[in-house]
């Protein structure tokens, strides 16, 4: 073997040495890619959950709770909701600049009563919700309840981490947009 014969030969070991240095390395990128992907969906769902759970419980128990623990579960649904679209809001800025936003989870916070709001001095009963608000939080529940389905997969039982960014983008864009024109719609019946 002569002298250029050798040098071409540690030349190309040390070229595949460095390619598969940087494919892993490049590897390891897409697959913290992948993971921050599967957390975001993760929070994001969960954060619907605990909003769908929040309404829930103000529409199935609204006549036994006290006017403190009311406001308690309006304010802590008012955060999930907020915290949802945060959610949504950093995905866009820290994982994928594609991510489509909505307003939809900051108009249904803003739209949430207060207590004062929500007892009315309804003939039938006096600490009831209004119609219009439990309307309007009943629209709120089915939407998030919705929205919550379309990003659910039957293989994981929870969110499906194999949504690409363009199938979650149709979920935000279609679902909470369209919802979002319906809100308003219903806030001003």
């Amino acid at each position: 073997m002569n002298k250029l014969s050798k040098i071409l030969l540690v030349a190309m070991a040390i070229l595949v040495i460095a390619f598969g240095i940087i494919f892993n390395q490049y590897k390891q990128v897409l697959d913290e890619r992948e993971r921050q992907w599967e957390r975001f969906l993760n929070e994001f769902y969960f954060a619907l959950d605990v909003a769908i759970r929040s309404i829930e419980a103000v529409l199935n128990n609204e006549d036994q709770i006290e006017d403190q623990r009311l406001e308690e579960q309006l304010n802590e649904l008012s955060t999930y909701l907020i915290k949802s679209g945060t959610i949504l809001e950093a995905a866009q800025d820290f994982h994928d600049h594609d991510i489509r936003n909505t307003q939809f989870f900051q108009v249904a916070a803003d739209s949430i009563p207060t207590v004062a709001e929500l007892k009315g001095e309804s003939p039938l009963d006096g600490d009831s919700l209004y119609e219009q608000e439990r309307e309007l939080m009943k629209f709120i529940h089915i939407t998030l309840t919705e929205g919550k389905q379309l990003l659910y997969s039957e293989e994981t039982g929870q969110e499906n981490p194999n949504l690409s960014v363009d199938e979650f983008n149709e979920i935000i864009q279609g679902h909470f947009g369209h919802a979002l024109n319906e809100l308003f719609y219903e806030m001003d019946q």
